[in-house]
């Protein structure tokens, strides 16, 4: 993993998050709000119940292109703790051409979330809706594109991205990835997962990337 201005070694735990500058620390690590964009997709249905698994994190907000009622969360995320779930998630329906900053707020207490992930790369709504937000995670392609401009462009206190090669999608992966599954290394959606869970949570500042060997590497060390 390459970081421009901090690094985080595959085996240093996370430590602490960033919410409310005004409590203590110990206070900020159990305090979290977490937002999902591309949540249903294979890695942000693992991203959304990593960090509704993590007792660092308050609240997760998944933003979905339809309705999910509670009743279809197991199918929507199957490794989901639906007990937990219960408490911290809520599922939001978005047309995310018409994206709006009320999308990213959290309406009982009407502040933004502490950290934004999307597995879905970046539009310019999605770009003015994120504003603000303090952290921003992206799973983008091995190479530099428009999407992770616009993440750059956001101004964010964090900013990460998150570069795997072939990713075991599982029953949602098509015939020229089963293919090329044979031939080629892959990564699992939940090493992905868990290392977007860990790259917020270790309050490591600056812009940071990792690579598909330092995802992997932080999973066989957890």
């Amino acid at each position: 993993m390459r970081a421009h201005r901090s690094s985080l070694s595959p085996s240093q735990s996370p430590s602490r998050s960033l919410v409310d500058t005004r409590t203590t620390r110990s206070k900020r690590m159990n305090a979290y709000v977490a937002l999902v964009i591309g949540s249903t997709g294979a890695v942000g249905r693992d991203l959304v119940a990593e960090l509704v698994a993590s007792a660092k994190c308050a609240k997760v907000i998944a933003l979905t292109r339809r309705d999910v009622p509670a009743s279809e969360w197991h199918a929507a995320f199957p490794a989901l703790d639906t007990a937990l779930a219960a408490e911290k998630l809520e599922v939001r329906a978005v047309d995310f051409e018409q994206l709006s900053a009320s999308a990213v707020v959290v309406r009982a207490e009407e502040k933004k979330v502490d950290a934004a992930f999307s597995c879905l790369g970046t539009t310019r709504k999605l770009h003015d809706a994120l504003k603000g937000v303090p952290y921003f995670g992206l799973l983008a392609s091995t190479t530099k594109g428009e999407a992770e401009a616009n993440a750059r462009e956001l101004g964010c206190t964090r900013t990460s991205f998150f570069r795997p090669g072939l990713i075991d999608r599982g029953a949602l992966m098509r015939t020229p990835e089963l293919m090329a599954s044979y031939l080629l290394p892959i990564i699992t959606t939940r090493a992905i997962a868990k290392s977007m869970v860990a790259d917020y949570e270790s309050a490591l500042p600056g812009v940071r990337e990792w690579s598909d060997s330092a995802m992997k590497a932080f999973e066989a060390s957890t």
